[in-house]
């Protein structure tokens, strides 16, 4: 009996694309503002509001001694 060899398919090669990466791939991240100028900003807009609520309250007070 003569041997015939059928020849085996071969598997496709893989055309798959990878996996996404959840950044988007490379490079750095956005910064979220947790450095930077955020709390010197913070610090001044508190005093700033501190100082406006005294500016009230002595108002307030000295109408109130007035009448």
């Amino acid at each position: 009996m003569p041997s015939t060899s059928t020849p085996i398919p071969s598997a496709p090669e893989s055309t798959s694309t990878p996996a996404p990466t959840p950044n988007g791939g490379g490079g750095d991240l956005a910064q979220t503002g947790g450095s930077g100028s955020t709390g010197p900003i913070a610090i001044g807009a508190a005093a700033f509001l501190a100082g406006g609520a005294v500016i009230v309250v002595a108002t307030g007070r000295r109408r109130a001694i007035r009448s």
